[in-house]
């Protein structure tokens, strides 16, 4: 059975201050107006922020949150389009388009390999990777090579020109 949590009217505002965007600090002297000095303040909402009755009450407020909004994928699309037709030649249009091309994979962003194992040799694994992708084969993952490397430790000490 889920465990019950009680809240005061000021904790209860607290959390909701929390996730409608306010500063922990913002969100504790709107509860407790008469409060400390800021360091005071911020440690005593740091304190009520860890009660578990209150924290389990953000997350809840948050889940609420989530299922209130009715954006799906075909909504940002729509939005997306809207944008590029009714701003043509803005930054907004060009963000818009850069976002539906990403999402389209019109292009990839560019990717280097730096491979110790030589050219000849990737290119052939990724040759057959390929062939094996369009027979419908199942394709693991490329190896990561591990790279032999050595570290060299020094031991140094810095001189402020104090003594001692």
């Amino acid at each position: 059975m889920a465990k019950k949590y009680k809240l005061s009217d000021r904790e209860a505002t607290f959390a909701e201050d929390i996730v409608n965007g306010y500063s922990l600090l913002d969100a504790y002297r709107r509860g407790w107006v008469n409060s400390y000095n800021d360091t005071k303040a911020m440690f005593m909402a740091r304190k009520l922020l860890k009660k578990e009755s209150i924290s389990k009450r953000i997350q809840q407020l948050i889940l609420e949150r989530q299922g209130n909004v009715n954006v799906d994928e075909a909504f940002v699309l729509e939005h997306l389009k809207k944008i590029v037709l009714e701003r043509s030649g803005t930054n907004q249009a060009v963000r818009a388009l850069e976002l539906l091309g990403k999402y389209m994979a019109m292009w990839v962003d560019k990717q280097v390999i730096d491979d110790t194992r030589g050219q000849r040799e990737l290119s052939e694994q990724m040759w057959e990777r390929r062939q094996a992708m369009e027979r419908g084969e199942e394709v693991k993952p490329l190896e990561e090579v591990e790279e032999e490397s050595s570290v060299e430790l020094l031991d140094f000490e810095i001189k402020d020109g104090t003594d001692g």
